[in-house]
């Protein structure tokens, strides 16, 4: 029973980092459209941690996929997330 609780606790945590990483890519999204409404520019990091992010989101973590998506080469996309500190285990986690 305790191992069946510690499964539970283990999807029920990866859920809601799941959740964090989605709100917090929504609110990146809409910052990125706000701009783009008001014709202001972001940091070009800015929008490359959103956009590396959204494609990771979409794939569920498929690292080649989303470099395809975005047009990079698996080693940039590597690059970039080592850059902006995005961990792949968070993408590969139990999906909600």
């Amino acid at each position: 029973m305790g191992s069946e609780r510690s499964q539970n606790y283990g999807k029920l945590l990866g859920a809601v980092k799941r959740l964090r990483m989605i709100e917090s890519l929504e609110v990146g999204l809409s910052k990125f459209e706000t701009a783009l409404r008001r014709g202001e520019a972001l940091p070009l990091s800015e929008v490359e941690e959103i956009f590396t992010r959204k494609a990771l989101n979409v794939t569920k973590g498929n690292i080649s996929v989303a470099a395809e998506k975005l047009g990079i080469s698996r080693s940039t996309i590597y690059r970039k997330m080592q850059e902006l500190g995005i961990r792949i285990e968070d993408y590969q986690a139990a999906s909600i």
